[in-house]
């Protein structure tokens, strides 16, 4: 049986101090196998702010096709730029980030800081 992604490197985030979550396989949504189908994993945005334990990331590493999140807080914080012309003026005036991930449109630029102080916000343009 091939490893999922989560199985690969969900450990290994996990003990580097961050919050690894399930994925469901070809989605975006964190997910969770209930008995052998995949489910929307309702309430996953506790991991924003709890670890998740030992005993969840083992039994999540065994789930088949899993993909990995990470739950943000916990001083990882995500700037998600979903316009392609607002990604280059926006680079201009954050910090350098070695962190980031590419999507379909846009990038999600990932830095470390106190997420006490910086607290999530939705900024929607016209």
């Amino acid at each position: 049986m091939t490893e999922s992604p989560f199985s690969l490197l969900g450990p290994r985030l996990y003990e580097r101090g961050f919050n690894p979550i399930p994925i469901m396989p070809g989605d975006k949504k964190p997910g969770m196998m209930v008995d052998d189908r995949w489910v929307l994993f309702k309430g996953w945005n506790e991991f924003c702010i709890e670890r998740p334990t030992q005993f969840q990331i083992d039994l999540w590493s065994r789930w088949p096709m899993a993909g990995l999140g990470v739950a943000c807080g916990r001083g990882l914080i995500c700037i998600d730029i979903d316009i392609e012309e607002a990604v280059a003026p926006l680079r201009a005036i954050l910090p350098v980030t070695p962190v980031e991930k590419r999507g379909r449109k846009g990038v999600s630029l990932f830095f470390s800081g106190n997420t006490e102080l910086i607290r999530s916000k939705n900024f929607r343009t016209p």
